[in-house]
């Protein structure tokens, strides 16, 4: 974790040099940390933790 959290600091500091805006970065750097296998969380905490309904109702609400 402590390396991936150093490529996106790497990747925030220098944004002006690859033109990645800094939340995109953020973005994949969350998407990576959730990752069933990849992660810090554990799939059976993940879908016993997250209200699905919410997420459905919050991309589809940012869809539009």
């Amino acid at each position: 974790m402590g390396i991936l959290l150093a490529i996106t600091l790497l990747f925030w500091i220098t944004d002006t040099i690859h033109g990645i805006n800094p939340a995109w970065v953020g973005l994949v750097t969350a998407i990576i940390l959730l990752l069933p296998k990849w992660g810090v969380v554990e799939p059976k905490a993940f879908n016993s933790s997250v209200d699905f309904a919410t997420v459905i109702f919050v991309a589809g609400a940012l869809g539009l």
